[in-house]
């Protein structure tokens, strides 16, 4: 008699250990590449000259982001609403005027600049998101110190 497993249940184990690998590709790709199309915001440059915040950043998605010339303030003065496609939210420091967006749409790879008043002697943190909510693979996080 001999000893080990059947060529049936080794043909099983085989075909449950290709089709979990393939999911574990299949999830592993999918969101790699959802976020290679969608619109993503990829940070450039930013600094400070004058008490003036400049942020520097790029569409890095495939689709448009439609902006504002000039931003919108709730009412903590902590969130900016730059049209419809864009959010940049002020997390150390508040807005003490209405920021600005360098383009009203922003295409795929191009770049456009975000302006706000930071003051001197202070630093001013910028966190900018797509309202899809797409913010790109990293945090898209500024600490501008003027």
């Amino acid at each position: 008699m001999r000893k080990g497993i059947t060529p049936i249940i080794a043909v099983i184990i085989l075909l449950l250990i290709t089709v979990a690998l393939a999911g574990l590709a299949w999830t592993f790709l999918s969101g790699y590449f959802s976020g290679m199309t969608a619109q993503n915001i990829q940070l450039i440059d930013y600094s400070c000259s004058g008490g003036t915040a400049r942020v520097i950043f790029r569409n890095a998605g495939t689709a448009s982001i439609s902006a504002a010339l000039t931003c919108t303030l709730d009412g903590t003065n902590t969130v900016a609403t730059c049209g419809t496609g864009l959010t940049v939210v002020k997390t150390q420091g508040t807005y003490s005027g209405a920021p600005t967006v360098s383009a009203v749409s922003i295409a795929a790879g191009t770049t456009a600049t975000f302006t706000d008043t930071c003051g001197t002697s202070t630093t001013c943190t910028y966190r900018l998101t797509t309202n899809t909510g797409a913010a790109g693979p990293s945090p898209n996080v500024a600490t501008v110190s003027c």
